[in-house]
């Protein structure tokens, strides 16, 4: 098979793999590696989600979770296989094929908040908001706890779709949230929501909210701050807000 493959013979490496009953993993990186070498970066995708599907589908459907946390190398295993299918979510979210990513997605029972960020992203990036929040509302349900950039995907999310009063209250509900800490990345999606609205009022509380957590000094969040303002034309507040922001980078130095 390897021979095949180095000489350009790929069907006929694959044609070998497909009539091979027992597949191990020399046989499927033998494949894999020489699609990959040849261009065939796609038919490699493809057959590496079969791999996965083969190797570890029965496995991270039916292994006890007890037995899980009594077998370290077997714990082991199933994170490099869930390092694995997360790394190849997030190669069709980036192709902006949530359809393929979805396949994978359902197939699989174990999940981490990783797998439910990618795929929130993946929806955020194509418009497809109802299917945000069905997923971030299933993560808890699914056994994984929401993280910040759950949180993060979800604001950052509403308002690329221009949905700014959701942002906000995702915001909102976020400080109810008491196991969560805000970052800047947080701030600054909450105040570009506020900039398209055109509201200072609320603005002003989440950088308040910033500067309390120590989030002020970031450019990220700087610069929402000082678009909030120009939006709302505050030109004096927004020249304020853009020195103070040029002096804590230049300070950063």
């Amino acid at each position: 098979m390897d021979t095949y493959g180095k000489c350009g013979g790929l069907d006929s490496a694959k044609r070998v793999l497909d009539y091979m009953s027992d597949r191990d993993s020399v046989s499927w990186n033998s494949v894999i590696t020489d699609c990959t070498v040849n261009g065939m970066v796609y038919v490699a995708l493809e057959l590496l989600e079969r791999m996965l599907f083969e190797e570890s589908s029965e496995m991270l459907k039916t292994t006890d979770a007890k037995l899980r946390k009594r077998n370290p190398r077997l714990l082991q295993g199933m994170n490099l296989w869930l390092t694995l299918i997360n790394g190849l979510l997030n190669v069709y979210r980036r192709c902006r094929d949530m359809e393929s990513a979805l396949k994978i997605f359902s197939e699989f029972s174990m999940k981490n908040a990783g797998s439910f960020n990618t795929m929130i992203v993946g929806y955020c990036s194509i418009g497809e908001i109802p299917c945000t929040k069905e997923l971030f509302n299933r993560i808890e349900l699914a056994g994984v706890k929401k993280d910040i950039i759950s949180w993060n995907s979800m604001i950052s999310g509403y308002v690329d779709n221009f949905m700014f009063n959701e942002a906000l209250n995702m915001f909102r509900d976020l400080l109810m949230d008491e196991g969560i800490k805000t970052n800047y990345f947080t701030s600054g999606s909450a105040l570009t929501a506020c900039a398209n609205k055109g509201s200072v009022k609320q603005g002003k509380v989440i950088n308040a909210h910033a500067i309390a957590r120590g989030l002020e000094s970031n450019p990220f969040g700087g610069g929402a701050l000082v678009e909030m303002y120009c939006k709302c034309r505050d030109l004096k507040a927004a020249q304020m807000a853009f020195d103070l922001k040029e002096t804590q980078q230049h300070g950063m130095l």
